[in-house]
């Protein structure tokens, strides 16, 4: 019947008599032409799968396809089959599942992705199934077992495997994110510290894809004549981490989204959503920013088209809208781009701040100069307060643990440094009665590999077989493994 199945993804469901308790083995007897495409799901009498296939490649003819055991009579106690993870919260996850019309009590094991059962946290319940008491944002394995003992029948075998992700909890506003230390570079699809971007075409490539992506270099898919070649946190520094979504391998239409995670507004009394974008190109996609009441979207609270920047060094655009008019206690933010097709209209966002207006500004413009092998002045440009305090430390430390020194200058000398090191400096402005502004940074250096009466200089000649230059090219050179020049 297999050579007669011509069109469609199911010709009919099939019977097949098989014997009792024996091995069976389902084989390719003939290939046809497209044996990359054929597959089959294959049942119990009392409706437990027992194989399945599904082809990938061409194969031979004489290729074992799978096998199993025959078994006419259902188990005492079947296994469950079916398992369909059916919604998350933040604290609990709600499943359904088949078990061939036994049983009545089950029970469940849940623990961190990848625990030894045994080791988790068991409960029991009926179907469908809830396992709550789970903490936010964790990724967690689920197992299940029918429980037959009522009737004598004794428990089937754990099915699983089952791999969920709780949902974050709500933060408690002042939210802030910059980007900057929570993220990896090339983060475009899923969630990371609990923003979620999700798209109709994920990807980053010119070949295809349209998605939203951290970054801290320019996009070069679509040339220098669109998007920002840096973030706004840093800035004018080069390298700081925003997001940006490139419409070079996208088709007119296309969305990709955003989304902070919920906010609890209640502890604030003038709530305000605050934004950074930047829009440079001649065929600009429109951002769209839609707020989350709790029960629907209300779409375009914020719609910016057209060019909004003249360059890709043009600074970042600063945008607020009054979130009291919303009469809503926990509100999500989502960002929403949507492709004008390529290649000229890359959007960037940065600094999304969620808070009562500021009542102490942050420092901005972050820098460093006059690195030695020990020592090294930073330097920002104040909100308006009269201290700042900062905390710096070895690259990568955790914001509470570094050496933290207040100042009454926008400058400061950090000395007793190692030679040779990866350092970073945050900034953050102290209004007294005030408060504190918002922690700006981190911004990146290295400590020198030498000291200059140990230098001495070396004559780099650059030459262009075609003769046109090196069209954007440059070199790095590292000593010690650190960056001493680019050309």
């Amino acid at each position: 019947l297999g050579q007669s199945f011509t069109t469609g993804t199911q010709l009919l469901s099939l019977t097949m008599s098989l014997c009792d308790s024996m091995p069976t083995e389902v084989v390719l007897t003939s290939p046809g032409s497209f044996s990359n495409e054929i597959g089959f799901n294959i049942t119990t009498p009392y409706g437990a799968p027992a194989a399945s296939f599904q082809s990938s490649a061409n194969i031979a003819a004489g290729t074992v396809l799978a096998t199993f055991t025959t078994q006419c009579t259902p188990p005492a106690c079947p296994d469950p089959f079916n398992v369909n993870i059916t919604g998350v919260t933040s604290s609990a996850v709600f499943f359904g599942f088949s078990t061939g019309g036994t049983g009545g009590t089950f029970n469940f094991e849940v623990g961190p992705t990848g625990f030894t059962q045994g080791t988790g946290t068991v409960s029991s319940g009926g179907n469908p199934g809830t396992v709550s008491g789970l903490m936010p944002n964790t990724t967690y394995d689920l197992y299940i077992q029918n429980d037959c003992s009522g009737s004598g029948n004794g428990t089937s075998a754990w099915v699983g495997p089952f791999t969920f992700t709780t949902l974050c909890a709500p933060f408690v506003a002042p939210y802030f994110e910059d980007f900057e230390t929570s993220f990896n570079v090339g983060f475009f699809d899923g969630i990371e510290n609990c923003v979620t971007i999700d798209s109709d075409n994920p990807g980053t490539t010119p070949s295809g894809g349209y998605s939203w992506e951290v970054r801290n270099t320019a996009q070069t898919t679509s040339g220098t004549g669109t998007g920002p070649d840096r973030d706004n946190t840093l800035a004018p520094t080069i390298g700081g981490h925003f997001v940006t979504a490139d419409v070079s391998g996208s088709a007119v239409g296309e969305e990709t989204r955003l989304l902070t995670p919920l906010v609890d507004i209640t502890g604030l009394t003038s709530p305000e959503l605050e934004y950074y974008y930047h829009m440079h190109g001649t065929n600009m996609a429109d951002l769209h920013v839609d707020i989350w009441d709790g029960s629907a979207w209300i779409n375009d609270a914020h719609l910016i088209t057209g060019t909004q920047n003249t360059s890709q060094s043009d600074p970042y655009n600063d945008t607020t809208l009054d979130l009291s008019t919303y009469n809503i206690d926990t509100i999500q933010v989502r960002f929403r781009v949507t492709s004008d097709g390529c290649c000229s209209g890359d959007v960037a966002i940065d600094d999304i701040r969620i808070s009562d207006p500021p009542t102490c500004p942050a420092p901005s413009n972050l820098g460093v100069f006059n690195e030695t092998t020990t020592s090294a002045d930073v330097y920002w440009t104040s909100g308006g307060a009269s201290h700042a305090i900062v905390e710096y430390g070895p690259a990568g430390f955790a914001v509470g643990t570094g050496t933290r020194v207040t100042t009454t200058n926008d400058t400061l000398s950090l000395t007793g440094l190692t030679v040779a090191t990866l350092y970073e400096f945050y900034v953050q402005d102290s209004c007294g009665a005030n408060g504190l502004s918002f922690q700006r940074g981190p911004f990146t250096f290295y400590t020198s590999a030498c000291d200059t009466a140990d230098r001495c200089n070396y004559i780099v000649d650059l030459f262009d077989t075609f003769g046109d230059g090196w069209n954007g090219a440059e070199i790095t050179f590292y000593q010690n493994g650190i960056p001493v020049a680019t050309i």
